[in-house]
């Protein structure tokens, strides 16, 4: 016999992201209906998973602590009841790199620019 199990939810649909800076991402997607919560799992290209982050119910969470100029793969999980759906299509991105900038003026032509 066949034993075919079934997912509470389906996967998150539409992972995207905005607002990506040195050190953090704001991932966005799709609500799933029923979901209770999300988690989004994060791993850099290194391949080590980091801390599950999870929280309220919404369709949005802002990661933060990442590394500068950094490869990292986003996946994200619906929950209902404790049971967790397939994670969704995997994301890639890069962070910002972190640029120091010891003068925001560039000196042309014996003028100032700003």
């Amino acid at each position: 016999p066949v034993k075919i199990t079934t997912r509470a939810v389906p996967a998150p649909l539409g992972v995207k992201a905005s607002s990506v800076k040195t050190t953090s991402v704001t991932l966005s997607w799709s609500p799933v209906t029923g979901a209770q919560d999300y988690r989004v799992v994060v791993t850099p290209k290194a391949g080590r998973v980091l801390q599950p982050i999870g929280g309220p119910a919404t369709w949005e969470r802002k990661i933060v602590g990442l590394e500068a100029g950094q490869d990292y793969e986003f996946a994200v999980v619906a929950i209902q009841d404790k049971e967790e759906s397939l994670p969704s299509k995997t994301l890639k991105v890069t962070t910002g790199r972190d640029v120091d900038v010891a003068y925001p003026w560039i000196f042309v032509d014996e003028h100032f620019t700003f």
